[in-house]
């Protein structure tokens, strides 16, 4: 492969993992989201069976699924903001190195 399409190659690459950080900035927001509006719902759950003694112990159960629902969203928001590709291609040298976060998933480096 000459020079200019090795360049290239590397700028596509560069511009495709770009991207891909941003996407995964946006699943972390809509899991943000999701694990707030989760919470909420617990929240809600969680006042009606304090109204509602005959149904009390449903409706904590479905509080309490509503947390666990909350707390894996919360999970997966911080795995996504964590998961850094900035650094992937070091542009002075044309280098491609996979992230920490991304090794054993993509293959070898």
């Amino acid at each position: 492969m000459d020079e200019p399409a090795f360049t290239e190659l590397i700028e596509s690459v560069r511009d495709s993992r770009t991207r891909l950080c941003r996407l995964r900035g946006r699943l972390a927001s809509v899991a943000e989201w999701v694990a707030q509006v989760e919470a909420e719902v617990a929240a809600t759950y969680e006042a009606r069976a304090s109204t509602c003694p005959g149904r009390s112990a449903e409706l904590l159960a479905h509080a309490a699924q509503s947390r666990r629902v909350a707390a894996h969203e919360q999970r997966v928001a911080e795995r996504y903001r964590h998961e850094d590709l900035s650094d992937v291609i070091d542009a002075r040298s044309g280098a491609s190195t996979w992230p920490r976060s991304c090794e054993g998933r993509a293959g070898s480096r």
